[in-house]
């Protein structure tokens, strides 16, 4: 699998009142490998009857598994102003996820409890600001040397597209923990 990814920034320096002004951007793509076991189904050992054998797993793996791809779009800024005194670093992401690995629940008959499916898309987007003061660049406080960083951000996932039957993921039952996917 082939991951493009590019990314370019404008560095505009002292401008007014900004001490340091940088705008930048990227797109890209990345993947997330399925795990060595989602292709194969696994044995494990087993006494049967005494003897030592082999037993199938209850999870079925999937031969035509691929790799999660997700395409993301970012822009941000950052900069300084008065002297240092204030640091802001902005950024601004989409993600669209194509191909989500699932494990997937099977029907009884089939003779596996689950399998790893590729069942759906989901998009993510999100807000990151940090914001840095430095109040020890106006009032000299003796050789103390004080810094505060404050950080905030937001992050919404959608589950845009289900290729797979609704099932209940996580957790001992449906009020304690457990979600409907």
């Amino acid at each position: 699998e082939w991951y493009p990814k590019m990314a370019g920034s404008y560095h505009l320096g002292q401008l007014s009142v900004f001490d340091n002004l940088k705008f930048r951007g990227a797109w890209g793509q990345t993947g997330n490998m399925p795990q060595a076991k989602a292709k194969y189904t696994t044995m494990g050992s087993s006494n049967i009857g005494g003897i030592n054998g082999l037993v199938a797993s209850s999870t079925r793996g999937n031969p035509s598994i691929k790799p999660e791809r997700t395409t993301e779009i970012e822009f941000g800024t950052d900069f300084s102003l008065m002297g240092g005194l204030a640091n802001v670093e902005a950024t601004f992401y989409q993600q669209a996820i194509e191909d989500l690995i699932l494990l997937v629940d099977e029907a009884p008959s089939s003779g596996a409890s689950n399998s790893w499916q590729n069942g759906g898309e989901m998009e993510t987007k999100g807000l990151e600001l940090a914001l840095g003061l430095n109040p020890t660049s106006l009032v000299d406080l003796g050789g103390i040397d004080w810094n505060l960083e404050l950080t905030y951000y937001t992050n919404e996932s959608e589950v845009t597209k289900l290729n797979v039957d609704p099932y209940n993921f996580g957790g001992f039952a449906t009020f304690l923990g457990t979600y409907r996917i």
